[in-house]
């Protein structure tokens, strides 16, 4: 058995006047094994007790974060674990079990979750201190053990996540908080971690290796992750219609490393691949539909870097770079089967490379948003060799229109910028800022999300919710702010909700219900499923398996049905 470790960074952030001017990435077994670690659900052995009846068991330290120390912090915690637990396609789900004194990341069994305050060093729990791991730097560090060799290879064992409180400054608020890092994005990186995905170079998704103080848009996982778990934990109620794409990047010899993303015919970042020792890519978990494929080489490591082979585990530390962008392979994905699309981009090391990205003169190396509707906004990238004449920048998809570009020079790097126009109907979720002169393009993965209109950047912490229980379910929803009249959908256990213990929200993003649209959704006769919709106000509606509620209002406007 060995031990793997992953982190997650702050972010370097510039603030500087510009003038006018594997649907993922796996964590691998070795150095030199490029498969996929995972935990067995169903086949486990006795000697990982943290699974029961196919359900990851993890336990809380109870003294939480310095910072905050309120109860906030591990609900935090528990609300992250719940979001990863809510995805349709998966059969992964989560359950807090009685809470732990252990802080340590020994292997023994016990998923353990806490915080070291006043040190780095984090004690793996044997008499020797050689094989303590020192995570200064790092927000948080997620540890895995793993089997290397066997018929098991491959198989987590045992987890444990450490958060850093010696180095930096939590917090579990609804509201912005300068300085302070969300223990709840932070929560959801690394329980991505401990699942077997790697860090994504797409800039959106949970699994990216960075994230802002203050930011409160990582509470919410991507289209990249939730297809990463859902090929990893096949399941739930529509996993056997989704589809996968796999094939071989090769310019004349296998490529390592490279990154390959699928793109829906929106212009949204649906989930990314990287290609192992032998070129080989897969992205599992898509919808089906048309898409198109588009592959290039990670950034170099030296200065800035958005996402380089340094943010990937040690079997990619070789990832090649001899390789120029290539893109818009038309590709139909098949309901519940797998589709072969090889990549064949030419040779030669590209001379532009998009390593830092602004929002209103905002500089850093993390996502950066728009909004439905929004005009005026500027969005630029940096990076070396980046041209500074002509209109080389856009960000994909057709409902975002580039007004003006600028030019300028941030940090010592080409500067572009463009000031935009989305549509009031856009479509949300990740989309690229795509660079294109002199016939080479670069691009910056999942660097803009599109959010709705009134989408707050921080969802609040929760309302009247708690408990660990979440059935299958869709995906995480934000609320609306407080004040309004607007309805959120909680589902889960009929006799838990009855009981006054209310499940967390799991439903698409910005799908909020009337009462008569709750009734529509497809599983709502279930014996076991349960609909409660929750007025922000005060009043509580109840949609039970008839499908039937006292009252109905009408949607607000911006916000999509249901699927």
């Amino acid at each position: 058995m060995r031990r793997t470790t992953a982190g997650i960074l702050p972010a370097l952030t510039l603030v500087l006047a510009t003038g006018s001017s594997g649907a993922y990435t796996r964590s691998t077994v070795s150095a030199t094994d490029g498969g996929g670690i995972a935990w067995d659900l169903a086949n486990h052995d006795t000697y990982v007790p943290e699974i029961n009846d196919g359900i990851l068991l993890y336990r809380l330290h109870a003294a939480g974060s310095a910072d905050v120390g309120n109860g906030d912090d591990l609900a935090a915690v528990a609300r992250a674990f719940r979001t990863w637990s809510g995805i349709s396609t998966s059969a992964l789900r989560f359950q807090r079990d009685q809470d732990t004194t252990n802080m340590t990341t020994m292997d023994d069994g016990e998923f353990a979750i806490f915080w070291n305050e006043t040190s780095t060093v984090v004690d793996q729990g044997t008499p020797a201190t050689d094989d303590d791991v020192n995570i200064a730097g790092a927000l948080a560090v997620a540890f895995v053990y793993r089997v290397v060799s066997g018929p098991e290879t491959g198989e987590i064992r045992d987890a444990n996540i450490v958060f850093n409180g010696a180095d930096f400054v939590w917090t579990a608020s609804a509201d912005p908080e300068a300085g302070r890092y969300d223990i709840e994005s932070v929560a959801l990186h690394e329980i991505g971690h401990t699942l077997g995905l790697g860090h994504s170079p797409v800039a959106a998704a949970s699994l990216f290796p960075r994230l802002g103080a203050g930011s409160r848009l990582a509470r919410k996982l991507s289209s990249d992750d939730i297809a990463g778990v859902t090929a990893i934990y096949p399941g739930g109620n529509s996993a056997a219609n989704r589809g996968t794409i796999t094939g071989v990047v090769s310019n004349g010899a296998p490529v390592l490393g490279a990154l390959v993303w699928a793109r829906d015919s929106a212009g949204g970042l649906l989930a990314h691949a990287t290609s192992d020792a032998d070129g080989v890519y897969l992205m599992a978990g898509l919808p089906p539909g048309p898409v198109t494929l588009h592959t290039e080489p990670v950034n170099d490591a030296s200065g800035f870097s958005l996402f380089s082979a340094a943010n990937m585990g040690p079997y990619y530390a070789g990832a090649q770079r001899d390789f120029r962008y290539t893109g818009d392979l038309a590709v139909d994905i098949p309901a519940g089967d797998t589709v072969i699309a090889d990549l064949e981009p030419a040779a030669g090391t590209p001379t532009m490379e998009i390593k830092l990205l602004s929002r209103s003169g905002s500089w850093s190396n993390i996502r950066t948003f728009l909004r439905r509707g929004q005009s005026g906004i500027r969005i630029g990238v940096a990076g070396p060799g980046l041209p500074l004449t002509g209109t080389p920048l856009s960000i994909s998809g057709t409902d975002i229109t580039v007004e003006s570009t600028t030019f300028d020079r941030v940090a010592g790097l080409p500067a572009v910028e463009i000031t935009v126009t989305v549509a009031a109907d856009a479509s949300l979720g990740a989309r690229d800022l795509v660079i294109s002169a002199g016939g080479e393009t670069t691009v910056a993965l999942g660097a803009v999300d599109i959010l709705h209109a009134s989408e707050p950047l921080q969802p609040p912490v929760t309302f009247g919710v708690k408990t660990e229980v979440v059935g299958p379910g869709l995906d995480l929803a934000w609320e609306p702010s407080a004040g309004t009249s607007w309805y959120r959908l909680y589902r889960g256990n009929l006799a838990t909700l009855r009981s006054g213990d209310y499940d967390h929200a799991v439903v698409p993003d910005g799908c909020y219900l009337s009462a008569p649209q709750a009734s529509l959704m497809d599983d709502i006769d279930s014996p076991v499923a349960f609909y409660y919709l929750v007025n922000s106000v005060a009043e509580n509606e109840t949609v039970g398996p008839d499908g039937t509620a006292s009252s109905s209002m009408p949607r607000p406007a911006g916000f999509d049905t249901c699927p």
